[in-house]
């Protein structure tokens, strides 16, 4: 997957959008005062194993003093702004970062120089109550700037520059091997990744690479897996597996090692049970990653909106300082569909969580929202479809007793209950990384009917019936559960209802669709088509039961 920056225009207002309510991003409040974090107090990514940030497995082996010098400026990028301009020039960035993280934070004069960066140009987006990483990490994209640790210091450079400074760091994946051995219902099976000391390939991705022992091969296989999910059709990262050990060389650019190591991390958290039931996110950040699941928390508290004629603008001003939540409004995206921020919105809700009532507000009006970089980023219907956000979902409960559906078929029913873009291409993606563990890639607000979709299929399997949905407009597409065990053959209902049921509505280029898990009908249609489908279903039932007392009558 080629690693893209944020290239949208934000507003400094104090507030950015933020739907990830799956799993965190940025911890802490945006009022909370600036602190260093020292070594042993690094904060951990909600539901991540509860490891510090700079020990093996969740970091490279520090082997030497430049990999500690490293380790050093990482935790000083986690000091939190204290005091900040409202208006700084890039020129006086480096120094104003230096101050705060008591480190060296530098510009790259050469790369400054060939790309003709203007280091008057201004800053205006508020960053009090981040860390310096969240900063710069909203704060560089915009401009086409990246950072880079090189030395003892921090650099601040050009986005191709960062892409072309490759460096060679060390993971050791012991630790992630055992803990996968200790959870074998986690294991592939033996014929996924090949017999041992033979050439393998098939399940972990590989490419006829020799092993010598088991453990070697799992360790292998969880890096070709690395490559396969991350970098298939693009350039892929140079990194090796010692024979006969678990300890993993990777060579590439910053971004590179920051994903390989959220990627661990992430499957460390699921395997060992420390993530939170459904999904952990896969980013590559510490910090980022807590902020954005403070103001999840916000999003799912009570609150009350009530405004008559207000500008919008203004609104998203009132919200943020009333919740403490950091938004910014997508300048972009507002102008790319000629929508003003200065439009005036009415609304009258009362005793709803923040995340329902800013959904109410935007309805109808080509607006929404989502989290990231400790923001409530407030954008355009489909502009938060470009943040594609890496998600591991936890569905191995799935895969067990007579609720065993298969890998296959939730990857299927994730593709074909959601509003996803699955075909084809460097868009969203869907792919079964271990038994019981799968990663999608796509926008926030995909991630949100995933989250629902499989919630609602864990009901539907509990209660051994169609889950309950709610009445909606007409044209508006859902996504709803049949369990059709009781018929003989599941496939024959599969093929019946959209031959019998409204024929003409099963146009798939709508994003209708209907599929397969087990014993269950995944059907996504519209809510006349549904009442059809339960009279249907019913009337099949009945006609069945009836056919077999007559059949048992003639006995």
């Amino acid at each position: 997957m080629h690693l893209q920056p944020r290239i949208a225009v934000y507003t400094a207002y104090p507030l950015l959008a933020g739907l990830m309510f799956l799993a965190g991003s940025l911890g802490g409040d945006s009022t909370s005062p600036a602190s260093k974090v020292p070594p042993e107090q690094t904060p951990r990514i909600e539901g991540a194993a509860n490891v510090p940030t700079d020990q093996p497995i969740l970091s490279p082996i520090l082997l030497d003093s430049e990999r500690e010098s490293e380790a050093r400026i990482r935790r000083a990028m986690q000091t939190r702004i204290q005091d900040w301009p409202s208006e700084i020039a890039l020129a006086g960035l480096a120094d104003q970062l230096s101050k705060i993280g008591n480190i060296h934070v530098s510009f790259d004069p050469r790369a400054f120089k060939d790309e003709e960066v203007d280091l008057t140009q201004k800053i205006t987006r508020k960053v009090k109550g981040a860390s310096i990483e969240s900063a710069l990490n909203r704060i560089l994209p915009n401009m086409w700037l990246d950072w880079i640790i090189k030395g003892e210091a921090l650099e601040i450079t050009t986005h191709s520059a960062a892409r072309e400074f490759k460096y060679t760091r060390n993971y050791n994946l012991r630790p992630l091997r055992l803990l996968f051995e200790a959870h074998p219902e986690r294991m592939p099976q033996r014929n996924e990744f090949g017999p041992q000391g033979t050439e393998y390939g098939g399940g972990f991705g590989g490419r006829g690479k020799k092993s010598t022992s088991n453990e070697n091969l799992l360790t292998q296989g969880i890096v070709d897996k690395f490559e396969k999910l991350f970098y298939a059709g693009w350039e892929s990262p140079s990194i090796t597996v010692l024979n006969g050990t678990d300890l993993v060389s990777l060579r590439h650019d910053r971004r590179t090692h920051d994903r390989f190591a959220s990627y661990l991390r992430a499957l460390e958290a699921i395997v060992d049970g420390t993530a939170s039931k459904g999904a952990v996110k896969s980013v590559p950040l510490t910090y980022p990653a807590m902020d954005d699941e403070a103001i999840n928390r916000k999003l799912r508290q009570k609150t009350s909106l009530q405004y008559h004629d207000v500008p919008l603008n203004q609104i998203l001003a009132d919200i943020s300082r009333k919740n403490a939540i950091e938004i910014a409004i997508d300048q972009k995206a507002f102008g790319d569909e000629g929508i003003d921020v200065r439009k005036t919105l009415t609304c009258d809700l009362k005793d709803v969580t923040l995340h329902a009532g800013l959904k109410a507000l935007f309805r109808g009006q080509n607006v929404d929202f989502y989290v990231a970089e400790g923001e409530l980023i407030v954008t355009t219907v489909g502009g938060e479809a470009g943040q594609r956000v890496p998600v591991f979902y936890d569905v191995l409960d799935l895969l067990s007793g007579e609720v065993d559906v298969g890998m296959e078929s939730i990857a299927d029913l994730v593709v074909n209950g959601s509003s996803g873009n699955w075909m084809g291409g460097d868009i969203d993606e869907c792919d079964a990384v271990f038994p019981g563990i799968l990663l999608v890639q796509t926008g926030p607000a995909v991630h949100e009917e995933i989250a629902m979709l499989l919630n609602d299929l864990r009901s539907a399997h509990s209660k051994n019936l169609a889950g309950e949905q709610p009445k909606a407009n007409d044209q508006k597409l859902e996504t709803r559960f049949y369990n059709v065990a009781a018929n003989e053959s599941v496939d024959d209902v599969l093929a019946a209802v959209p031959q019998f049921v409204a024929p003409e509505s099963w146009r798939t280029e709508l994003g209708i669709a209907i599929s397969k898990v087990g014993q269950t009908l995944v059907i996504r249609q519209t809510e006349s088509v549904h009442q059809k489908i339960d009279k249907f279903l019913l009337t099949l039932k009945t006609e069945q039961e009836k056919s077999k007392r007559d059949i048992e009558k003639s006995k």
